[in-house]
């Protein structure tokens, strides 16, 4: 009797298995056909893309300062937080004393508030507040009158809510070593009411700090885009092998350009701005105060931030090109470069984005010597491994930074866009078409 009981228990749980695979196949098969159908309607395909991938990219394992990997989850966290640490260390900025002003500060209006919240894209991860852009535009007009008057305070006694200069970060891993920890990049998901205080901020720097860019920089500028780039550096390479010309292209990156910048820099090149001093002491009140909790494998690890501009504030990117402007101001570069239209162009920006240009080896060379001095003034280092020297010359010596030599290459991907000295193939075209198509699926 006892051996049948346990023969039809164990039926029963052969069966119960069956079926509960059964329903959870029913389930996947529902939830994608909804999916489908969402993408089918709204012309949406990278969300839908983006719903369907089930494995999402974690950190299951990073390299320890003596080169050995390890798996454990405490170890992982200690790597994180050493890492962070160091990179946003440092004291707080205390050197930096704001002008006093007699111009009086515009107070925020109604109609900044309805742009700041209509503007704010839907699908956007929530911060710690856990509201999301799609609730609070609901209640848009509910919203206006209370958030005016907290933006404008804020503002008048440069005293911020305890959740505004807090966010939680997640680690996304970027191409390279994915076990190497210098290739995460940290996200900050920001209060949505942060946003929006930065989004208002951002709107009144904008004409400002876009007075004192220069013509090279195009990165994050209204009327300007990556194509503007790419095509004065292949008109460029055209032209000089057209007329049999030497060039030089050195494509130089940054290390962590924008967990780097220090905050004293951000604050002179506001100054330099003529941007209102209320602005300024409430940016540097935030920074001040700005804290972030990564999360690596459930546990939070907390760190505190005192450089470095916040990658998903729409404010970033106008403080990282104020700050990079003034290291470009200090360079004495109007006679070199490469000649156009009478005019010397000596080098093209998008954001850290940097080439540099020259028909001399020597000069170039020079060039980003002057460059490595003048960045570190604002804290932004050199990444020696990833800046590159293209020519269509032969190179008799070798340029190098801090005692590593600067790789020379035939092509670069730059901005997305495959550059290589010699004439465009059916390869090059192949796979500017992949890339397009990626936009899509």
């Amino acid at each position: 009797m006892e051996r049948d009981a346990n023969f039809r228990t164990k039926v029963e749980f052969c069966e119960l298995n069956k079926l509960i695979k059964k329903k959870i196949c029913e389930n996947r098969y529902q939830k994608y056909l909804t999916i489908m159908k969402q993408a089918a309607a709204t012309g949406k395909l990278k969300r839908a893309r983006s719903s369907l991938v089930e494995n999402k990219k974690r950190i299951i394992e990073l390299r320890k300062s003596d080169g050995s990997l390890t798996t454990e989850t405490r170890r992982i966290d200690h790597i994180v937080q050493e890492f962070y640490t160091k990179l946003y260390g440092g004291e707080a900025d205390c050197t930096f004393v704001t002008r006093k002003s007699d111009e009086p500060f515009l107070q925020i209006i109604d109609s900044e508030i309805r742009n700041a919240i209509q503007s704010m894209k839907n699908g956007k991860a929530p911060g710690i507040d856990g509201l999301t852009g799609e609730m609070l535009k609901l209640g848009k007009e509910l919203l206006v009158t209370p958030l005016k008057s907290l933006f404008n305070n804020i503002i008048k006694y440069q005293q911020i809510p305890e959740d505004f200069a807090f966010s939680k970060t997640i680690l996304l891993p970027k191409k390279g070593n994915p076990d190497d920890i210098r290739n995460c990049r940290p996200i900050p998901l920001l209060p949505t009411v942060t946003k929006y205080f930065s989004e208002v901020l951002c709107k009144r720097l904008q004409q400002q700090i876009e007075q004192k860019q220069d013509v090279e920089q195009a990165g994050f500028r209204p009327g300007k885009s990556t194509i503007d780039q790419i095509h004065v550096l292949t008109m460029l390479i055209e032209k000089t092998r057209e007329y049999n010309l030497p060039l030089y292209l050195l494509f130089v990156d940054y290390e962590k350009a924008f967990d780097s910048v220090e905050h004293a820099s951000l604050w002179r090149s506001l100054e330099s701005a003529s941007v209102h001093p209320s602005i300024i002491s409430t940016l540097q009140e935030i920074q001040s105060k700005s804290t972030t909790t990564t999360f690596v494998h459930e546990r939070q690890i907390p760190i505190q931030t005192r450089r470095g501009v916040r990658q998903g504030d729409c404010i970033s990117p106008l403080l990282f090109n104020a700050a990079l402007q003034l290291v470009f101001d200090e360079l004495d570069w109007q006679n070199k470069g490469v000649n156009v239209d009478g005019k010397k162009l000596s080098h093209l920006r998008f954001a850290d984005d940097i080439v540099l240009i020259s028909h001399s080896f020597n000069q170039i060379k020079k060039m980003l010597k002057e460059l490595e001095v003048r960045s570190a003034i604002v804290g932004l280092r050199l990444n020696a491994s990833k800046t590159k020297l293209m020519s269509n010359r032969e190179l008799k010596s070798a340029i190098v930074v801090r005692g590593e030599k600067v790789e020379s290459v035939n092509e670069f991907i730059y901005l997305g866009r495959c550059v290589k000295m010699s004439e465009g193939t059916e390869a090059d075209i192949r796979g500017n078409t992949k890339q397009g198509w990626k936009v899509f699926f």
